[in-house]
């Protein structure tokens, strides 16, 4: 995003292991609404911001290629190392690619990513991506990810809201008024499931509550 205070709150987050958001093992929502991305058969699947997330090994595993954007080198080199993988590493201006096989990281900056950059993808899956983007930066983001898609693809996005009085992101609270002015005049939205899911971490930045969303989008 550069966006330089941007990278570099990012990389402290990295080099001082404040990532909490991380999980080690594939997203619960992932499974559980795999099967909306799978019925368009993907051949191409996205995870914008994917840090070291191993959502990319579950994907690659059913999806032909699978393809990451990230910002920190380091949560790069930790997922090739976590997953005990050696990549092949190529500059490729504006971003320096990491594969491996149909798995590949893209390492720079999201807002870089060019029509033609990539072949388009039928699938996206965001799952801490729009809520770690500060609002003024969201429609260019829903944007640049619209291009990225083919018609007909489909996007699984989580996001998450809660009292912004009490905490700071990221991640950020997008509400679903938000997210509809982001992506309704592209395609159909639809809410999948809601739910409240305040953990330990953010209770202990002062929240009350948190409500987290998942939502379905299907590019026009």
């Amino acid at each position: 995003m550069d966006k330089n205070n941007d990278h570099e709150e990012w990389e402290a987050r990295w080099n001082e292991d404040r990532i909490g958001f991380h999980i080690s093992r594939p997203n619960p929502f992932l499974l559980r609404y795999w099967e909306h991305l799978e019925e368009v058969q993907p051949s191409r699947c996205f995870l914008p911001l994917c840090g070291k997330s191993v959502d990319l090994v579950w994907i690659s595993e059913r999806v032909g290629t699978v393809v990451g954007v990230e910002l920190v080198e380091k949560a790069v080199q930790d997922f090739f190392r976590e997953q005990q993988i050696v990549p092949e590493i190529r500059e490729t201006p504006p971003f320096q690619t990491f594969s491996h096989g149909g798995l590949k990281i893209l390492l720079g900056d999201f807002f870089d990513l060019a029509s033609g950059t990539e072949e388009p993808f039928q699938a996206v899956f965001d799952r801490a991506s729009l809520v770690a983007i500060p609002e003024h930066l969201r429609i260019d983001y829903a944007q640049c990810l619209m291009k990225q898609m083919v018609k007909g693809g489909r996007l699984l996005l989580i996001c998450v809201d809660y009292d912004t009085s009490k905490m700071k992101g990221p991640p950020y609270s997008v509400k679903q008024t938000e997210v509809e002015r982001l992506f309704s005049s592209s395609g159909k939205l639809e809410l999948l499931e809601s739910r409240d899911n305040l953990e330990d971490r953010l209770r202990e930045r002062g929240l009350e509550w948190l409500t987290e969303s998942v939502y379905l989008f299907e590019k026009n």
